[in-house]
């Protein structure tokens, strides 16, 4: 089992810091160390927790190109390797995947997200 704890930006660098993220937005974290396969992308839902995604796609998780990330409208995330499409709760909207994206649990404590396996 891993853990990592993520700590907010500073300043006004708020939109980069991931308590920072607007209800709703998402921040993309780059690979982390110890955890995930590809990286992580974390959630910020309307009702102000969040949500941790593993960035492989699970439709060709073996795939080199699989990567999902967060599309540039912001409303959605998907694997341009597939065309797997996913709600930003990580279930599939469209594409060949039959599984949603894989979910990491979160808990905030302070001004620290953490996020486990």
């Amino acid at each position: 089992a891993w853990s990592r704890a993520w700590l907010p930006a500073r300043g006004a660098d708020a939109v980069h810091g991931l308590l920072g993220a607007q209800p709703g937005g998402a921040v993309l974290g780059g690979r982390v160390d110890g955890g995930g396969i590809k990286g992580i992308i974390v959630v910020r839902q309307p009702d102000n927790t969040y949500r941790a995604f593993e960035r492989n796609c699970p439709y060709q998780p073996y795939n080199a190109c699989a990567l999902v990330t967060l599309d540039r409208s912001g409303l959605f995330m998907k694997d341009t390797c597939c065309g797997s499409q996913f709600n930003l709760q990580g279930q599939v909207t469209g594409g060949p995947s039959p599984l949603p994206l894989l979910q990491y649990s979160t808990s905030v404590q302070g001004s620290q997200l953490n996020i486990l396996n």
